[in-house]
């Protein structure tokens, strides 16, 4: 059998820091999430800008939103486009494409170049454990 002794003090240290990281998470989480959201937001939409040079759908960057959600246990995001808005409803026409039009992943882009930017500070806030 594999001796796994482990003295007190080490064990009830790390106990703490659990504790600690446990109770600071929900709070810190959905900063962390509220922040990740609106940049992935923000990518978004300058990466629709940059490309709608034409001006065929000027309105449609401004229906890109997100909507964030906190519970007991965890914190969401939901981030895209708003149908209720004036073109709103043909931003899945540019970001998955169309028989006639590729795609254009914008919102797939912002979300990739975001994603190592929120480990890191998810990481940061839960010290270390995950």
């Amino acid at each position: 059998m594999a001796d796994a002794s482990l003295e007190s003090g080490e064990l009830d240290r790390w106990t703490r820091e659990i504790r600690a990281a446990a109770a600071m998470m929900p709070q810190e989480g959905a900063k962390i999430v509220k922040r990740g959201a609106q940049n992935i937001k923000d990518g978004w939409q300058r990466r629709m800008r940059a490309r709608e040079r034409h001006g065929h759908i000027p309105h449609l960057p401004k229906s890109i939103g997100y909507d964030v959600r906190t519970t007991k246990y965890e914190t969401t995001a939901i981030i895209g486009p708003d149908k209720k808005t004036s073109q709103g409803p043909l931003a899945h026409l540019l970001e998955f494409g169309s028989v006639n039009n590729p795609p254009h992943n914008d919102g797939g882009a912002a979300l990739r170049a975001e994603a190592p930017n929120f480990y890191r500070e998810i990481s940061k806030a839960e010290g270390g454990f995950l």
